[in-house]
């Protein structure tokens, strides 16, 4: 009688009566949301009902590239009670299941990451067939979603938070301006929505209507600060950190093309008094030929240098890398909020096009922005070189907005949920 389509790519769902199409209800629109809410809490009252009767409570951690894996205290968390069984469930972005992304590692990359590093680990895609694991199949009662793009509808918040409690932190520390941070086809469909501090929440609230899922629980990727070991330093260490938003309208955060060769000169030319360490996102380097930066041999060679002078760091779990360097070099934005509580400076370059929140603003000024290469020369030399961190002060005073140092972050998320599921069982 009565059935709901979802057109996620169109933002829109059609509703049909007796087999008709009556209308068309849009994303973006009053309906919708009070909808989405309606339904999310009918929803819950039946998942908490069965997952209660549960001797064991799986709790599945939907992952698709290995280098934004930021869940490790959350998994630890959930690992520690004997009343549920955390899993890593490795699946694919839509287009390398298209065969149109093949620049990122492959699903079998992922597999063997995590289980070196003791997960449990499961399959969520099916490679012999080229399909999806509806995650269902999987007998998971609670998924926490790595990312929102690039999902298959089956594995979408939409269709799993029929039978599992869902839930997000965000890969990256949300600094931008953008309303991407809170998508009605995606965000609004969570259960749980966890962001890093009471400013995230309060942005949030700012750019997206009738926001009812989100729960302040700080950022658990920066939980590595807690158990991170300190090396002794034989020379001074610099990350050098491109970010790939090159597209027109994009976060427009890089600047790569305008001062990436220059960097690299001023690398090669401090070698023999510095350790350099080349951190690029996973997709810079093939940002950079998509967009006619560079050529495809020309960034070869470009990535060659850095790896005759220095080491190249591609992995996901770099927090530790943080700690025992002396300065980052960046554009990523979501760096400037992770490096933080390393309590080391940042030369950050800026491209005038990007846009920050209040969040960011709040204290980015404490690090040293660049916004050309004599200003990056001369900054260098002062601060790295010299060792003229005049900053530092005032910067070790903004370390509270990105971690807490009295809980982890893990710890946080894991009681919410807990309590959720505990206070249901009492009634």
């Amino acid at each position: 009688m009565f059935l709901i389509q979802y057109k996620l790519r169109q933002k829109y769902m059609r509703i049909y009566l007796f087999g008709m199409s009556i209308c068309r209800v849009y994303f973006d629109s009053v309906f919708y949301r009070r909808f989405v809410k309606y339904v999310l809490s009918h929803r819950m009252k039946k998942k908490l009902k069965r997952i209660n009767k549960h001797q064991k409570i799986r709790v599945g951690f939907l992952v698709s590239e290995q280098s934004k894996w930021g869940y490790a205290s959350v998994y630890d968390a959930f690992a520690k009670s004997e009343n549920y069984e955390p899993i890593i469930l490795i699946t694919k972005l839509s287009l390398e299941h298209l065969g149109q992304k093949t620049y990122y590692k492959t699903g079998a990359d992922c597999y063997t990451y995590f289980k070196n590093m003791g997960y449990n680990v499961e399959l969520a895609y099916d490679e012999e067939n080229h399909k999806y694991i509806p995650l269902n199949e999987l007998n998971v009662d609670i998924v926490f979603y790595q990312q929102p793009w690039e999902l298959d509808d089956s594995q979408h918040p939409i269709n799993v938070s029929k039978y599992a409690i869902t839930g997000y932190v965000s890969y990256g520390f949300e600094l931008v301006a953008d309303k991407i941070l809170y998508m009605d086809s995606f965000h609004r469909w969570l259960d749980f929505f966890f962001t890093p501090s009471q400013q995230t929440s309060d942005y949030l609230t700012s750019i997206a209507p009738d926001v009812s899922n989100v729960y302040i629980s700080g950022y658990p990727k920066v939980d590595a600060y807690f158990d991170a070991i300190h090396k002794k330093l034989k020379k001074p260490v610099v990350i050098y950190a491109p970010h790939h938003s090159f597209e027109k309208n994009s976060l427009n955060m890089a600047t790569f093309q305008f001062n990436g060769r220059e960097i690299l000169h001023l690398a090669q030319s401090t070698a023999d008094k510095i350790d350099w360490v080349f951190k690029p996102h996973p997709r810079f380097k093939h940002a950079v030929v998509i967009n006619n930066i560079m050529t495809q041999d020309e960034i070869e060679q470009y990535y060659n240098a850095w790896q005759k002078i220095g080491k190249i760091e591609e992995g996901g779990d770099y927090i530790n890398m943080f700690v025992n360097s002396s300065a980052m070099i960046t554009d990523c934005c979501s760096f400037l909020a992770e490096y933080l509580p390393s309590k080391h400076p940042v030369l950050h370059l800026i491209n005038p096009q990007g846009l920050y929140n209040d969040v960011a603003k709040s204290f980015i000024n404490t690090y040293y922005q660049i916004y050309n290469t004599q200003e990056l020369q001369n900054e260098f030399n002062r601060v790295i070189i010299r060792g003229d961190d005049y900053k530092k002060s005032e910067r070790l005073s903004k370390v509270p907005i990105v971690f807490n140092k009295q809980q982890k972050s893990g710890e946080n998320i894991f009681n919410i949920i807990d309590k959720n599921i505990k206070t249901h069982h009492k009634h």
